[in-house]
């Protein structure tokens, strides 16, 4: 994936990596929960591409433990601190590092009142959360990703910017619509034989994190159609 890509994501593909809906991303902005660090370009919104899922994956984990407030030192705290580590893990591709690692959150709750902060001999007890399940699928959605954009290129000069398999013309679309629509893959195979099945997923990925813009073309416009009056609005008011 290029720095572009890992520095300046779009929220369909924070979304993605993140396991969550745009919504709960852009959400992270509107309530002031999301280290600035990883707001690369506020008119546009665009993101640190891994910093930002993981940030929503956290506040996922602690919603229900921290308020806001709390949250929102805790995301801080870890954007400092521990977030390197991950960054480093995701670089580098450390898929054996990645498999071995433990991640947890530890938070002093100093100044703030978390939800539920268990209270021994009056003494406010440390709140560990566990992310370390998190963290491995957002590195495994996060190398999705990647291996995508190496798959599936859109490029202005080959079929009009339209997705297409990279190194043919083949529109990502074309093959998609051919497998939902019921065709063996093994008939595909036939006709293009560079196709494998790990590529036919990745394209999805693909189009999944970046959606045709723009408004849909009316389908009462199409060539050949003829509009037809309907009979109760031919007959009414002749009664």
């Amino acid at each position: 994936m290029t720095p572009q890509v890992m520095t300046k994501a779009v929220s369909t593909e924070v979304a993605y990596v993140s396991s969550a809906t745009e919504a709960e991303v852009n959400r992270l902005v509107d309530e002031d929960l999301l280290p600035e660090v990883f707001l690369k370009t506020k008119t546009r919104r665009e993101y640190d591409l891994l910093g930002t899922a993981l940030t929503v994956c956290i506040n996922r984990l602690t919603k229900n433990i921290l308020t806001k407030a709390a949250r929102r030192v805790a995301l801080r705290q870890w954007a400092e601190s521990d977030y390197e580590k991950v960054w480093y893990i995701a670089q580098n591709g450390r898929k054996e590092a990645a498999s071995s690692e433990h991640f947890v959150l530890a938070l002093w709750p100093q100044g703030y009142n978390p939800k539920g902060l268990k209270v021994v001999d009056d003494q406010e007890v440390k709140v560990v959360v566990d992310l370390t399940s998190e963290i491995k699928k957002v590195l495994l959605r996060f190398r999705s990703l990647h291996e995508a954009a190496n798959v599936v290129i859109s490029d202005p000069n080959v079929m009009g910017g339209m997705p297409v398999f990279k190194g043919t013309r083949l529109p990502v679309e074309t093959v998609l619509a051919s497998i939902d629509a019921g065709e063996p893959f093994a008939t595909l195979k036939e006709g293009y034989p560079f196709l494998t099945e790990e590529m036919i997923d990745l394209a999805r990925v693909y189009l999944d994190t970046h959606p045709r813009r723009g408004r849909p073309r009316k389908t009462t416009e199409r060539p050949g159609w003829t509009k037809l009056k309907s009979e109760a609005a031919s007959t009414r008011g002749k009664a």
